[in-house]
């Protein structure tokens, strides 16, 4: 996956030109919130200037589910692989079908950071299945 939202664009690039007084580097990028990141689904499409409109439903996480481990960093410009070494499933309990399009990965407050669409999408869960996100399954790179 290598698509970012676009306001976090804009806080990398002000962060790393100088956009600042006097030609200074701008406004530096501050943490993100302090708790594991999450992965949000989404039955809509997200794009850079939007999020897809989360699916709801027993057996889904409000907000997304977080991810449990630390992936491995990126080194020398490589991609990153999430997640790390558990995989992240719902089961859909809701009584109908969910019809998921899209995913954000956000920070711990729901900032959103990344976004991408599921290979195969829209990907049909029917009521009683499950959907999981294998280890690795999803792979951030700037190239």
């Amino acid at each position: 996956m290598a698509a970012i939202d676009q306001a976090m664009v804009s806080k990398i690039l002000n962060a790393l030109t100088p956009t600042g007084a006097a030609g200074i580097p701008g406004t530096m990028i501050t943490a993100l919130g302090g708790a594991a990141m999450k992965l949000r689904l989404a039955s809509g499409t997200s794009s850079a200037s939007a999020a897809g409109t989360e699916i709801t439903g027993t057996g889904y996480t409000a907000g997304g589910s977080a991810f449990t481990a630390a992936s491995t960093a990126s080194s020398a410009g490589s991609s990153v692989t999430c997640p790390a070494t558990t995989a992240i499933s719902w089961t859909n309990s809701s009584g109908g079908a969910w019809s998921i399009q899209s995913l954000d990965i956000t920070d711990s407050a729901g900032l959103r950071v990344w976004f991408g669409q599921w290979n195969g999408a829209p990907v049909a869960v029917a009521n009683g299945n499950t959907f999981t996100v294998a280890v690795a399954a999803i792979t951030i790179a700037l190239t």
